[in-house]
């Protein structure tokens, strides 16, 4: 496991690169779709997201659904009988540190 420790300095350093900002899904949309599934309890690989929705980049549409519209998406490891990785993607409960972490950048001012 990656844990990543970050000092005020460093959240503000950070933030001030980009601003963040939660954005709002179009109904019609890959990404909302692959939204919905989601949050219906699937988990999805990423073969399956490409071939399901038509995505050409699963994982970059992950990322925009984590950083642009505030999904909580967990990567779950799994290796199958033949010692094959793959991984599952899944929303999921956020840790009570992801929480803290929220809340401390928004006292900071870093997030509106």
């Amino acid at each position: 496991m990656l844990v990543l420790l970050y000092n005020s300095e460093m959240l503000y350093a950070t933030a001030n690169l980009r601003k963040v900002k939660i954005m709002r899904f179009n109904p019609e949309s890959k990404s909302f779709k692959l939204f919905q599934a989601l949050r219906a309890g699937e988990a999805l690989t990423e073969a399956q997201i490409s071939s399901r929705f038509g995505l050409k980049n699963p994982t970059a549409t992950i990322s925009s659904l984590r950083l642009n519209h505030g999904v909580c998406i967990y990567a779950d490891e799994h290796f199958d009988t033949h010692n094959r990785r793959t991984v599952k993607y899944a929303i999921g409960k956020p840790s009570r540190k992801l929480i803290a972490a929220g809340y401390k950048a928004m006292s900071l001012g870093l997030v509106a």
